[in-house]
C-alpha cells in the first residue's frame, strides 16, 4: 500500500470505528436503563439506537452515522484485500 492509500485507509477506519462506538454506546445505555428499571421492553437494538439518534439531533447526525458505517465497510474491504494479498 502506498502512502496515500494508507492515509485514506487509516482515516476511513478511524471514522468508521468512531461511528460504531457512538451507536454501541447508545445501545449500551438502553441496556443499562432496562436493567435499572427492570423492564425488558426498554432494551433496544441497533434500530432503536439509530431511531434515538434521529429524534433529537435530526437527519444530519443520522446521515453522519450512516457515512461512518459506510466508511467502516470500505475499511473492511481494504483490510480484506491487503490481508488476502499478504497471504499469497
Amino acid at each position: 500500500m502506498n502512502k496515500t492509500e494508507e492515509k485514506w485507509a487509516t482515516r476511513s477506519g478511524r471514522f468508521g470505528f468512531a461511528a460504531r462506538g457512538v451507536i454501541f454506546c447508545i445501545i449500551d445505555f438502553f441496556l443499562v436503563l432496562a436493567v435499572y428499571q427492570a423492564d425488558v421492553g426498554e432494551s433496544r437494538g441497533l434500530g432503536g439506537a439509530l431511531h434515538t439518534v434521529e429524534q433529537p439531533f435530526g437527519a444530519r447526525l443520522l446521515g453522519l452515522v450512516a457515512a461512518g458505517f459506510f466508511s467502516y465497510g470500505l475499511f473492511m474491504f481494504v483490510l480484506a484485500k491487503y490481508h488476502y494479498r499478504n497471504l499469497k
